[in-house]
């Protein structure tokens, strides 16, 4: 089920409904985590018992550490077997294919009839991704020390299932996530009209960036998938189409994901903050599929010795940790690259420091040199950015050739031609809301600050004009599926 599909729409409702009649704190725990099963399963109930193996994998490895002495040998070789165990799972559904094109392997694979026939060809479960990610952390997580109590079966469950962040994250933490699906949590929460109101906005906001995105999408595929006919100046657009495109979709089913969180008084983590706004590519980093960010960050850029020990370490770190990256996005040598196009940014960002001395970055701009400083910048980031989207966003090696080829001719001959007003305006009206989130942090806040006042009323008038507008572009084109689904 997709989110801005009547489909979905209905089944929120039933389930909010039980949820919220239901006075049991107990009885609320079952109704999610029954509701995120059959979430998961109605996509394609074949893969619901690999979401459950995955489940009683990470609770089974954490109930064995917990009953190994800390510290001890046995503790961290069942936290080992349980992260390996985890991968592999991740990478015989995800990467078979993949690793056997690339070593010129598909075919003896094929003739050993070990796995299904279809599975070097098929696309890996929804979700599978992000769910084996969260699974790792919270595994390593509570070897760390970081959990005061090994989570129950149910309770492991309920952090790894919830539906609205089940199929394309945010990749939460168990101590900020679990808590909030306990019992007593649940049966605590702030008053309905508050939960409505902030979740109501935040999942109509989203639907309105999905539906630009998906608008986007419209004009843009026709130019990918056919681009050796197309004229370089539909090249250059559709690589800006794209980066738009990319941004409002996914951040579009984050604030959807985080909307639906919020009518059962569950707060996910923000996972967008104004990335094209960033001041530099490791600050796009920091805005961009945050908690993906983060994970990597804390659980393989750190523990590999981070820019601890020299800087020949810390850019061969960077490139471990953004050429993963690029793979965990996808099974494909384009994915490779756009991740280690991001390291090789990041690594020219390092020598840079290295040799410049170090000029202030954060904070307001107060001399006219400092302004135009930030603003070339951040100009500067977004334009790798839009580059390094080319390569994630075509798969072939000859039509990545012929889009250089494209562009080239492009800036020898920069013609735009018609303008789309109407899309330029809708565009505009997503960055509006970036450029607030910039000078704000957070619209959530705000929002429930304007519970009981006049607010509220501007409110609920925001998030209809919103979804109606969102369903007027969506009624023009069928549903699109949100693209991370495919990661």
């Amino acid at each position: 089920m997709l989110f801005h599909t009547p489909a979905f729409i209905v089944f929120l409702i039933v389930v909010f409904t039980l949820w919220s009649l239901t006075p049991r704190a107990w009885y609320r725990e079952v109704i999610i985590l029954l509701a995120s099963l059959f979430f998961y399963g109605f996509w394609d109930v074949r893969f619901l018992p690999l979401l459950v193996g995955v489940w009683v994998l990470t609770w089974l490895t954490i109930n064995r550490m917990h009953a190994a002495p800390d510290g001890s040998r046995k503790r961290a070789m069942f936290s080992i077997l349980g992260v390996v165990l985890l991968l592999a799972i991740l990478a015989i559904f995800k990467y078979v294919g993949f690793f056997g094109d690339v070593f010129g392997g598909r075919e003896q694979l094929a003739a050993l009839e070990l796995l299904p026939a279809n599975l070097l060809d098929s696309v890996a479960p929804l979700g599978l991704s992000f769910v084996t990610f969260q699974a790792i952390g919270l595994i390593v997580d509570y070897r760390r020390g970081e959990l005061t109590e090994a989570p129950g079966l149910f309770a492991t469950g309920r952090f790894l299932t919830f539906f609205p962040q089940l199929i394309a994250g945010p990749i939460e933490r168990y101590t900020h996530l679990a808590p909030q699906l306990e019992g007593k949590a649940l049966a605590q929460q702030p008053p309905i009209d508050r939960r409505i109101a902030t979740g109501l906005t935040l999942f109509a906001i989203g639907f309105f960036r999905k539906a630009v995105g998906d608008l986007l999408g419209f004009y843009t595929d026709p130019i990918f998938d056919d681009i050796g006919n197309a004229e370089p100046h539909l090249v250059m657009l559709g690589l800006l189409g794209f980066t738009l495109q990319i941004y409002f979709d996914f951040a579009g089913y984050s604030e959807m994901a985080r909307g639906i969180g919020r009518l059962f008084g569950v707060d996910l983590a923000i996972n967008f903050r104004a990335p094209y706004f960033a001041r530099n590519i490791q600050d796009f980093w920091r805005r961009w599929n945050m908690t993906l960010s983060f994970w990597f960050r804390d659980y393989l850029y750190i523990p590999l010795g981070g820019s601890r020990l020299g800087v020949p370490r810390h850019v061969l770190n960077l490139f471990v940790t953004m050429t993963l990256c690029g793979l965990w996005h996808g099974a494909a040598i384009n994915f490779v690259v756009w991740g280690a196009l991001h390291a090789i940014f990041q690594s020219v960002l390092v020598l840079k420091r290295l040799a410049l001395p170090r000029r202030r970055e954060r904070g307001a701009a107060t001399t006219p040199a400092d302004w135009i400083s930030s603003v070339g910048a951040r100009i500067l980031t977004l334009l790798c950015v839009i580059y390094a989207w080319m390569f994630f966003r075509i798969r072939s090696a000859e039509d990545l050739w012929i889009a250089h080829e494209k562009l080239g001719a492009f800036f020898l001959d920069p013609i735009i031609g018609a303008v789309n007003l109407p899309l330029m305006v809708l565009i505009g009206c997503c960055f509006a809301l970036d450029g607030w989130i910039e000078r704000r942090g957070d619209y959530v806040t705000p929002l429930g600050q304007a519970i009981g006042h006049r607010r509220l009323i501007v409110w609920g008038l925001l998030s209809a004009v919103l979804i109606c507008a969102g369903a007027l572009i969506l009624s023009v084109m069928p549903a699109r599926v949100f693209i991370y689904f495919e990661f």
